[in-house]
């Protein structure tokens, strides 16, 4: 089995189709394999699912995701993709031995390598798929297989801790991380390492303590100068408004394709749901959405997700879904505290805890690329601990 879940790994970030969408086209792969793993997983030895707080909690939340969508009737993928990715976690936890964690993560390791090594030849002006999608004569973005360079570092800041619990090499990642220009994705990666440090190698997290908290924190004061406090934070305050407004959430996909108004995004001056739609041009004049033009339209910023997951989760679930998700983060502490802490279960565990924090200003559960990891990640935490 562990074959298989190798696979379901390697194809997810590498998938891509020529002229389409790319995250349209990775969502898809992500659907297909998570069906197929589910499947092989049927041929395998299977032990018996404990029906835990923990996954009593999974359940929970996979039912107000079905309920939300009921509220919109729109949406449906979403909560088709969270019910995939249980499915996975699932036949993580039914078929992986403890002996075949090792395995996964030098997979993991395999591939790092492998997206550190395209990003070189992007380096020196070779980019395969690049070409393809986007033309020769365009400048080549050092982003790996990824297409962005957050979502590059995203993937590195997740599996940093995986690779660092059997070689040293993972630590290599930092550099990639700063490269990326995603500071929640190096601070995560920071914190996740510290978090692996203070359970396994105490003398190098004090060591290391100063210099990569200060350099985290220097580099993500200057990199979300503008990013950060000119559009995040006026985001963020004016999607609390709208949650307090509707506290049971408003539907699936309804941040980004609310279904009475059509689509609506928040701009650069953000707006309700209730609001005229207007946005602003280059020229910082108003214009109804449908009289600009395309160069209008690129000197636009906007956000069709509130660039944190928890707000998200508030917005369309509802706060039901927030407070399910708290039980879900108490009982995974509550079951690591419980473990005899081994380095799988701790290694496991930072990164989790690396892709909390990410989830703080990105959008990691909405890229297919980068979420697969999470439900695999989450199902070696639970073989690992299970003590």
């Amino acid at each position: 089995m562990k074959w298989i879940i190798l696979v379901y790994l390697i194809i997810n970030p590498l998938f891509f189709i020529p002229g389409v969408v790319q995250r349209d086209a990775q969502q898809i792969c992500f659907q297909l394999s998570s069906v197929l793993v589910f499947a092989c997983g049927m041929f395998f030895r299977n032990k018996e699912i404990k029906l835990d707080k923990l996954n009593i909690s999974i359940g929970a939340l996979l039912i107000s995701f079905i309920l939300a969508w009921l509220i919109s009737l729109n949406g449906w993928i979403i909560a088709l993709n969270l019910l995939l990715g249980i499915m996975v976690y699932l036949t993580i936890i039914k078929t992986l031995n403890k002996n075949d964690i090792e395995f996964i993560f030098k997979g993991i390791g395999w591939i790092c390598a492998l997206c550190l090594g395209y990003m070189i030849l992007q380096y020196f002006g070779y980019d395969i798929r690049g070409t393809i999608n986007v033309g020769k004569h365009t400048r080549i973005d050092t982003n790996s297989i990824f297409f962005h360079k957050g979502a590059m570092g995203m993937y590195f800041a997740q599996s940093l801790p995986l690779i660092t619990s059997f070689s040293w090499v993972g630590a290599l990642l930092l550099l990639p991380l700063r490269l990326s220009e995603c500071s929640s994705a190096l601070f995560g990666g920071i914190v996740g390492l510290q978090f692996f440090l203070w359970f396994r190698k105490r003398i190098m997290f004090w060591v290391l303590l100063i210099p990569l908290l200060a350099g985290g924190i220097f580099y993500t004061l200057n990199q979300e100068a503008y990013y950060g406090v000119k559009i995040r934070i006026p985001l963020w305050k004016l999607v609390l408004t709208d949650i307090s407004r509707r506290p049971l959430g408003r539907g699936l996909d309804s941040f980004a394709n609310p279904p009475k108004v059509g689509q609506w995004r928040y701009y650069s001056k953000i707006k309700s749901g209730d609001s005229f739609r207007v946005i602003k041009g280059k020229d910082k004049k108003w214009y109804p959405e449908d009289k600009l033009n395309r160069d209008d339209v690129n000197h636009l910023t906007y956000a069709d997700h509130p660039h944190n997951e928890y707000l998200w989760l508030g917005y369309e679930v509802g706060i039901q879904g927030l407070i399910i998700f708290g039980f879900i983060v108490y009982f995974l502490w509550k079951r690591f505290m419980r473990s005899d802490k081994n380095r799988f279960a701790v290694v496991s565990m930072a990164s989790i805890l690396t892709i909390g924090i990410i989830c703080l200003t990105q959008f990691v559960f909405h890229l297919a690329r980068l979420g697969h990891m999470f439900p695999v990640i989450l199902g070696i935490f639970y073989v690992a601990t299970d003590n």
